[in-house]
């Protein structure tokens, strides 16, 4: 199972890393594949679409709050990848 972490780490009050720091050591523990994306503000809904063509994630959690998670979703689209919801907006 592979897993993809899309974060903004500066949108909203919340500091994402400390979650995006656990999520990664969890999965480590649990041996499963995975990747965190992080926006930067240049080109990020081309680069998220491009990074899962190339990655191909079982599933993809947006971290982050309500623009985050519609940035994820619309990425996702006709994709057939199931997405979830981490709130921290």
């Amino acid at each position: 199972m592979k897993f993809l972490f899309s974060a903004n780490p500066i949108s909203g009050v919340a500091d994402k890393e400390p979650f995006l720091d656990a999520a990664a050591k969890y999965c480590k523990e649990l041996t499963l594949d995975h990747g965190i994306f992080r926006t930067t503000g240049d080109e990020d809904r081309e680069q998220l679409k491009e990074v899962i063509q190339s990655y191909k994630p079982d599933r993809v959690a947006a971290v982050g709050g309500d623009g985050t998670v519609l940035f994820t979703a619309i990425a996702l689209l006709e994709s057939g990848i199931p997405m979830g919801i981490i709130p921290l907006g």
